[in-house]
């Protein structure tokens, strides 16, 4: 997904982030608006919401949500320039809609099966730290792949298909397949040779 609105390059907002204060807050309006205005990125967050059991005006409501989600998000340092801002905070939309969605229908989501990671908790009630602590560890072990793994594994956590994967990095749905599967295996094979990883997963 590309805006051509907005006016910052990820390098910038990085920058802004860490500099803070003025130029911070500089930068926060203008991003918020250019988000606004991106058809595609609007679009986009509308078609997640309604082809997953939402209507038109839980996709506003998202829209909105997210926005403010992603400013506090921006104020407290979280992104880190890894994805694209308007990737970013539709990722931030997505995942307010599947808290609500699991919230208004109390089922327990569990990540996609292809993922293959299972906590290691049979306790409900810690499910929700153990959770945190797990996507801590494996966001910095892809934060220590090559640049081709950590693109592609953000994006299928986000949900993306291999098809939307490939059309975002100009490559064939099945030269996708083949990386993402081999990523995954370099994952893995992370984990299991470190056993104090090993207290979280279920591989």
């Amino acid at each position: 997904m590309k805006c051509k609105q907005i006016p910052f390059t990820q390098e910038e907002i990085v920058r802004a982030l860490q500099r803070g204060g003025p130029e911070l807050q500089s930068l926060i309006d203008p991003l918020v608006q250019a988000l606004c205005q991106c058809q595609v990125f609007i679009k986009t967050v509308i078609s997640y919401v309604l082809h997953n059991k939402g209507n038109e005006q839980d996709a506003e409501d998202i829209l909105q949500s997210g926005l403010v989600q992603m400013v506090i998000n921006l104020y407290e340092n979280k992104y880190k320039g890894e994805a694209s801002i308007e990737n970013y905070a539709f990722g931030v939309c997505k995942f307010l809609w599947n808290n609500r969605r699991r919230k208004n229908s109390k089922i327990d989501y569990t990540e996609p099966a292809d993922w293959k990671f299972q906590l290691k908790t049979d306790n409900p009630d810690n499910r929700i730290t153990e959770k945190s602590k797990a996507e801590e560890v494996i966001w910095s072990i892809i934060g220590q792949m090559n640049k081709t793994c950590k693109e592609l594994l953000r994006l299928v956590y986000l949900g993306f298909s291999y098809q939307d994967i490939g059309e975002e990095l100009n490559l064939a749905e099945q030269t996708v397949k083949n990386k993402v599967s081999g990523c995954r295996k370099k994952l893995r094979t992370y984990i299991k040779e470190n056993p104090q990883l090993k207290i979280y997963f279920e591989l």
